[in-house]
């Protein structure tokens, strides 16, 4: 069921809600976080480290400073999917922030009428990006809403192709 009569008001709503990106600092975390520090000169806000991936939260000001160190910290951490992300508040920031190499050109919010869960649809204009917003054997994407269900807020992302 897409959101019809209230739709924008729904939508509107969810999105300009604010949250908090949580995530339990261990010891591996403090590791990867004074290791990110002692690379790039700047203190990240918050990790996740979920799997194979490392996710550091820097303040938006200091993002591109930081962002010129990613080749260096995939280089050092080899077998790590490294990437930076701008801390943000609102849920509808912190979603393009996860996608920084995408052109995001509309989003949906599902409510599934059974369960009441939330699918978010992210449209992408070309192929090829939606091929980046999913990564390889669509391992970007879940990742993504295994973080999103565990640490953000629970709701599915899925990505579609847009054809004009």
């Amino acid at each position: 069921m897409t959101i019809s009569d209230n739709s924008n008001w729904v939508e509107a709503v969810f999105f300009n809600q604010k949250v908090n990106v949580r995530s339990i600092i261990r010891n591996e975390e403090i590791k990867y976080m004074k290791f990110f520090m002692s690379k790039t000169n700047i203190c990240c806000e918050n990790i996740i480290h979920y799997k194979n991936y490392i996710f550091f939260f820097v303040k938006p000001s200091l993002f591109q400073k930081a962002n010129k160190y990613l080749a260096q910290l995939r280089f050092a951490l080899i077998g790590k999917k490294i990437l930076i992300i701008k801390q943000k508040r609102r849920i509808i920031d912190l979603i393009y922030t996860f996608f920084p190499n995408v052109n995001i050109r509309k989003l949906e919010l599902l409510i599934k009428n059974n369960t009441g869960d939330l699918e978010l649809l992210i449209f992408i204009p070309h192929f090829k990006e939606r091929g980046i917003a999913v990564g390889k054997a669509g391992n970007y994407i879940k990742i993504v809403n295994e973080i999103f269900e565990e640490f953000i807020y629970p709701v599915k992302i899925s990505c579609l192709y847009l054809r004009d």
